[in-house]
């Protein structure tokens, strides 16, 4: 029975529900995170306020000190440009201007870098936000109103980050700084290997070298300055940050105070709607299948299905109005995008419903209340349902639940009077392939056969129903056949039938009871060969099937002691002999 829990295909109600309770659980634990209200930034850790001033006096001279540096290096950068430039007017050889053309641009850049340097030490990075946050939202590539909807989730998320991306930006640019110190410090060591050999240069190689130090020196140090600049501003975005506790601390009372509560009212009064109308639903059904025989109609289930699909859309429309009433768009965009997940897998799911939803009003071909077969084996349909529940009262662990997208294509009948749900049940005896079983487990999987003596047969159900055996547990009947010489002939129809009954008939009431034995009869059935041929019939009431294998004995016994009391002889099986 491992096909009742691997379902063909997703329920298509059921991953409504999923889709509900999986974006339900996003909107609580996101929330936190993408509270847009202004929150009031975490103190920084208690420090003595001496120590903060000096700390701040301090960090104000470091950046000082870093602008006035970087000053003089942009100033310097300006004088070597204008050497340049008049280098490339006075000289008239097109190699040196292309080589003079070449060292302008990469000055350029580098003065152009500087002065963002510049910017960046005075302004720092939350300048940049200004005009971003001035800008009109980039259009999406899909409808404006989509992007209408999803505008208060990105900019949320973009507020909620830009914290973080402003450090990690910091740290990239103090990364890149360091780099660029590394190799200054390179390339001027290579330097300093020419400058200080004492050789003779000629004059254009000297001044070559010499322009190469003074420019490498220059660029270490608006890298130091550089570096230095960017650990102050890091240093003071941290302690302005404060600790991440209690930033998160911070955090979580604004959305408690704010969206926390606008959420928690939404969710609640939403919850309540539909657990009310769930109620009324499983009351009016309970009551009515009391009233009806337990069984309910179209009108009914199409009432239960309604006041289902009322409380779902009732609870939805709560929430969102409850969003909308404290203005909260943020929450407002994620259940309108809830709203399109949903009506999206309602869409693609419709021709399965469709079908579903038959089976669900009780107008399918499988009907709640009927028989249905499944894998070989009865069941009663308990409950016809989303979830359906099968019964076979017979079986032990017989129930099954099925969703109800796997009763597509099956088929139900009604149940008549008397009808059995499996042939035996458990502590019944029966016999098989003339042998004698108890019957001591049977579930829908199994069914396990004891034998006398202890051992055990374990049979798949399926293949226990195919195959042909006797219940002998309310009564059976045994025949037994022996055969007497001819010679008691005059005695077969009367007298030997009756004396072998009451020899029997004794011998068994002795040993099983006098209840035991419901009836018996020994017939005079045929003129065999050698022998008068009569047949015992031994008919026992209930509660003997355990005894199956003993009254064969019993029998025997009488038979044999009624022949010795009467002195009727047994013939031997004779051997003819024909002559060719």
């Amino acid at each position: 029975m491992g096909a009742v829990l691997q379902y063909k295909q997703e329920n298509p109600v059921a991953i409504m529900w999923k889709y509900v309770l999986v974006l339900v659980l996003f909107i609580g634990l996101g929330t936190s995170v993408l509270a847009d209200e202004p929150t009031t930034e975490p103190e920084p850790e208690q420090l003595p306020i001496t120590e903060l001033q000096q700390q701040e006096a301090d960090s104000q001279q470091q950046l000082v000190n870093s602008l006035l540096s970087l000053s003089e290096t942009l100033v310097a950068r300006h004088q070597q440009l204008a050497a340049l430039n008049k280098q490339l007017l006075r000289t008239s050889k097109d190699a040196e201007k292309a080589e003079l053309r070449l060292e302008i641009d990469a000055l350029t850049t580098e003065t152009r870098q500087v002065e963002q340097n510049i910017d960046l030490v005075i302004l720092g990075l939350q300048a940049r936000q200004y005009n971003k946050d001035n800008r009109e939202p980039e259009k999406v590539n899909i409808s404006d109103e989509i992007s209408r909807i999803l505008q208060p989730i990105v900019m949320s998320l973009q507020r909620t980050t830009e914290p973080a991306r402003r450090m990690e930006e910091l740290r990239q640019l103090a990364d890149q700084a360091e780099s660029r110190i590394t190799i200054a410090k390179n390339t001027l060591q290579s330097i300093n290997i020419f400058r200080q050999v004492d050789a003779k240069y000629p004059k254009d190689v000297k001044e070559r070298l010499d322009r190469h130090y003074e420019l490498w020196t220059q660029r270490l140090q608006e890298a130091q300055d550089l570096d230095l600049a960017l650990a102050e501003q890091l240093a003071a975005t941290q302690r302005a940050r404060g600790s991440s506790l209690k930033q998160f601390s911070a955090d979580f009372g604004s959305f408690i105070l704010n969206r926390g509560v606008s959420l928690l009212l939404a969710v609640g009064l939403s919850l309540g709607f539909i657990l009310t109308a769930q109620l009324l639903r499983t009351g009016a059904s309970h009551l009515y299948r009391r009233t009806h025989g337990g069984v309910l109609s179209a009108g009914m289930r199409i009432f239960s299905m309604s006041i289902t699909l009322i409380s779902i859309i009732g609870g939805f429309v709560i929430a969102v109005s409850i969003f909308n009433i404290r203005q909260d768009w943020l929450m407002l965009a994620m259940s309108l995008l809830l709203a399109v997940a949903l009506s999206w897998t309602f869409l693609r799911s419709l021709p399965a419903l469709t079908e579903q939803t038959r089976l669900l009003m009780n107008l399918g071909a499988v009907r709640e209340g009927e028989r249905t077969i499944v894998e070989g084996l009865p069941y009663r349909i308990e409950r016809l349902a989303v979830y359906t529940k099968l019964v076979n009262p017979a079986l032990k662990g017989g129930e099954l639940i099925y969703p109800v997208q796997e009763l597509i294509g099956m088929h139900s009948r009604p149940v008549t009077e008397g009808e059995t749900w499996f042939p035996t049940k458990i502590g019944d005896w029966i016999v098989r392939d003339n042998k004698h079983y108890e019957v001591i487990n049977q579930t829908p999987e199994h069914v396990i056969l004891k034998r006398p003596g202890g051992a055990e047969d374990f049979l798949p159900s399926t293949a226990f129903m195919n195959t042909m055996f006797e219940v002998i547990t309310d009564g059976y009947r045994v025949s037994y056949q022996f055969g007497l010489d001819y010679q008691h002939m005059n005695e077969a129809q009367a007298q030997i039938p009756k004396k072998i009954d009451a020899s029997v008939s004794k011998k068994i009431r002795s040993a099983l009871g006098k209840q035991s034995l419901i009836s018996m009869e020994t017939r005079f059935v045929s003129l065999g060969d050698s022998a008068l041929m009569f047949t015992v019939l031994v008919d026992m009431g209930p509660g003997h099937g355990k005894d199956w294998q003993k009254l064969q004995k019993f029998i025997n016994l009488g038979v044999v002691e009624a022949c010795l009391t009467n002195k009727w002889a047994v013939p031997f099986p004779q051997l003819v002999i024909h002559k060719a």
